[in-house]
């Protein structure tokens, strides 16, 4: 039967407690379920390295296919997967695990907060920037006045490479307002509201064509598309 919509797979780590994390998968599976569809597309299941926390528990009230995967995490194991679900992409949501073996046309990455690939100041990913230590580190840096903002940032996943994490053409940089007196667990709440909101209809339209990789350059359907998926991120 042909396929009405793109199938998403997603990785996700959440946490091992039942009921904890997974957020950000759940918001994107009831975005396929509006009416409209706010996200036109069949997630077609989700992966954790977690068999029996939060995203097992999400993905069995919301009826989707669930696997457990502790590892090793190699280019034959995305391969599989992908293969086993007849997914045209992987999106990943919260997963702190390397990925390897994929075209990074057909993998997306939502992190937390800024990247600038070419000033280290503003540069917010890396190994170890996961949870609330990017948080932390967003706020150091605004304290010391070399940012205003912080961000929501989308972007393709290359390839693994030891020596480079948190990397890949940046599809969309959404700033988003530090307040004088925020603590990490604060800003984390106001990231992670806005990651929900846009994560699934920035994922939209790149599933649907309107955004694309090529020759390792994002290019967007029109130039508005362009501005509202990169506003000036760099008032950060």
């Amino acid at each position: 039967m042909k396929k009405i919509y793109p199938n998403i797979l997603v990785f996700a780590c959440g946490e091992p407690e039942w009921g904890e994390g997974g957020s950000g998968f759940e918001t994107m599976v009831k975005a396929t379920r509006t009416d409209p569809p706010i996200l036109k597309a069949w997630i077609c299941g989700a992966i954790s390295n977690h068999c029996g926390g939060g995203i097992a528990e999400k993905a069995e009230k919301l009826r989707v296919d669930f696997m457990c995967w502790e590892g090793p995490f190699k280019a034959k194991g995305y391969q599989n997967f992908m293969r086993y679900y007849n997914a045209d992409f992987a999106m990943l949501s919260g997963w702190d695990w390397p990925v390897d073996g994929l075209e990074a046309n057909r993998v997306v990455n939502i992190h937390p907060a800024s990247l600038n690939y070419s000033d280290p100041t503003r540069h917010f990913g890396g190994k170890g920037f996961h949870g609330i230590r990017v948080h932390e580190k967003v706020l150091e840096a605004y304290k010391k006045g070399l940012i205003r903002q912080t961000a929501v940032t989308m972007h393709f996943v290359p390839p693994y490479s030891k020596s480079k994490y948190d990397t890949g053409p940046i599809i969309a940089s959404i700033p988003v307002e530090i307040k004088e007196d925020d603590t990490p667990v604060v800003l984390q709440d106001r990231v992670k509201t806005v990651e929900h909101y846009r994560q699934s209809r920035v994922l939209n339209e790149l599933i649907h064509g309107r955004v694309r990789l090529i020759d390792g350059r994002v290019e967007y359907e029109t130039e508005e598309l362009k501005r509202r998926l990169m506003p000036v991120a760099e008032k950060i």
